[in-house]
């Protein structure tokens, strides 16, 4: 009578015991990121040339402009692996590095330090406290007579890790 008792406990735990054996039946599964940097704490950063442009004195170097803006990062920033990336979706045909405005041929140079930008590349900041300098220009097309009047440019400052 133990064998049979034994014997019916081995066949009905049996198919317990393999049930477990045929694979993981949980799964985990995460995003790990890095600590989030902002740029001005993620407020709008403007800048204003004023209302006494020369149309005839624009040439991406006269009315140059520094842009005021800061890297926020907390304190689980990781050194040396910080960049800035400018981007736009309207940059303009006569000059890679300036972003269209809404004024027919008057765009926005933007220079990182003495250089030209090149949009959507990574630009490493090797201290969040003191980021790259950032300046802009109203730049013409040659080929086109300005005409008088407000205008507006838009461009995109993110941090990314690198």
């Amino acid at each position: 009578m133990k064998s049979s008792l034994l014997l019916l406990l081995f066949f009905v735990l049996q198919p317990w015991g393999m049930a477990q054996a045929d694979g993981p039946n949980m799964f985990f599964s995460g995003t790990l990121v890095m600590p989030p940097c902002t740029i001005s704490k993620g407020a709008k950063v403007e800048v204003d040339f004023g209302e006494d442009l020369g149309v005839n004195k624009i040439d991406g170097v006269n009315y140059t402009k520094t842009v005021d803006y800061t890297v926020d990062c907390d304190e689980d920033y990781v050194a040396n692996q910080l960049a800035i990336v400018i981007e736009t979706t309207s940059p303009t045909i006569f000059d890679p590095s300036a972003v269209a405005t809404d004024k027919n041929g008057l765009g926005i140079k933007v220079m990182i330090g003495t250089q030209p930008v090149t949009f959507a590349q990574p630009i490493a900041v090797d201290d969040p406290t003191s980021p790259p300098v950032i300046s802009v220009a109203p730049v013409k097309d040659p080929a086109i007579t300005l005409e008088e009047g407000a205008f507006e440019a838009f461009m995109t400052l993110r941090t990314d890790y690198i």
